[in-house]
Order: structure tokens, then C-alpha cells, then sequence
């Protein structure tokens, strides 16, 4: 009998590792670049994305555009679908956990720039436009796959906007931006 649950205990084993080194695979075909699993152009990690990662290229409908022609802070929260994404993803649990720092971090950097005069907008639809002087304007998704799902952009009018996470939103980067002293 003891070679029967040697041997149960063997296979149990063997199953166990075969699992785990599936997982690992699975994780790594996951962190494949995103140029081979999407046919849309940014990377697979959150730091790797730059600002013509969101650069919309498409003729859009203006239906489908937030329009912004004044400086500030666009607040960037996920949309219903994302939440629900993001729980089987991660896991209720887990998406709670992620939620509530993430929900920290973009109410502390929504505070810091209240205190600092710039008016936030929250983000209402995928794409926004974000109009400045001198004819230049910027079209960017917003929603793009990998992009993170609470995220804030600063812009100004007379500049480029420029892509912050809420935990990278501090009252220097955003005086910096803003040219506030």
C-alpha cells in the first residue's frame, strides 16, 4: 500500500510541476510585444507606453470625441466594462485591492492639483481632442489596451499634453507643466 500512495503522491507531483511551468509560459506569451498580439501599436507594459502609443491616427466621428480647448488635468477612471475586465482578470479580490490604491493615489493627485488652480475634467468617452494654439491639436485613445486604466493628462494650451500616472502626479511635476511658480 505504501508504494500505492508513493506513487499517487509522485503523480500529484508531476501534475503540480507541469502546471506551474504552464502558468509560467502563459505569463510569458502574455508579456509578448504588443505589436504581436494587437494590431494597434503599443507595447504590452504600462512604463513602456509613450505618448504616440495614444496618438489616434483614424478619422473619427466628432460624436465620438471629448473635445478640450482650456488647460488642465484630464482625470482618467475606468469604464464600467474595464472594471468588469479587470475582476476576472485579477480576481475580485485582488481587482479590490488594485482599485482601492489606484483610487487613492488619483484622489491624492486630483488634491494636489486642485491646490494648485488647474481645473481637472474626467474623462467621458475613449477618444479626446485636445485642441491648443496656433491650429495644433492631439487626438489620443485613451482606452488603449495596456494603457492603464486610472491615468491622468496634464494639458496646456501652448504645449503638448503630457501622459502622468496619478502616483507620478506631484505638485512639482504639475507646477513644472503648468509653469506655476
Amino acid at each position: 500500500m505504501s508504494t500505492y500512495k508513493s506513487l499517487l503522491l509522485i503523480s500529484v507531483f508531476v501534475v503540480a510541476c507541469n502546471s506551474s511551468q504552464k502558468k509560467n509560459r502563459d505569463r510569458q506569451n502574455d508579456s509578448t510585444s504588443f505589436s504581436q498580439k494587437d494590431s494597434t501599436k503599443a507595447p504590452s507594459n504600462y512604463q513602456k507606453l509613450t505618448f504616440d502609443d495614444y496618438i489616434e491616427t483614424k478619422t473619427v466621428s466628432a460624436g465620438e470625441v471629448q473635445e478640450i480647448s482650456e488647460s488642465c488635468a484630464l482625470i482618467i477612471s475606468p469604464t464600467d466594462d474595464q472594471i468588469e475586465q479587470m475582476k476576472k482578470e485579477y480576481g475580485e479580490d485582488d481587482f479590490y485591492t488594485v482599485a482601492d490604491d489606484a483610487t487613492f493615489y488619483q484622489g491624492t493627485a486630483r488634491k494636489i492639483i486642485d491646490s494648485l488652480g488647474v481645473k481637472t475634467i474626467d474623462a467621458n468617452k475613449s477618444l479626446v481632442k485636445f485642441n491648443g494654439s496656433q491650429q495644433k491639436s492631439w487626438t489620443l485613445t485613451i482606452r488603449r489596451k495596456y494603457a492603464p486604466e486610472w491615468n491622468i493628462i496634464l494639458f496646456h494650451k501652448e504645449k503638448q499634453p503630457e501622459i502622468v500616472t496619478p502616483i507620478d502626479a506631484t505638485g512639482e511635476k504639475v507646477k513644472k507643466y503648468f509653469g506655476l511658480n
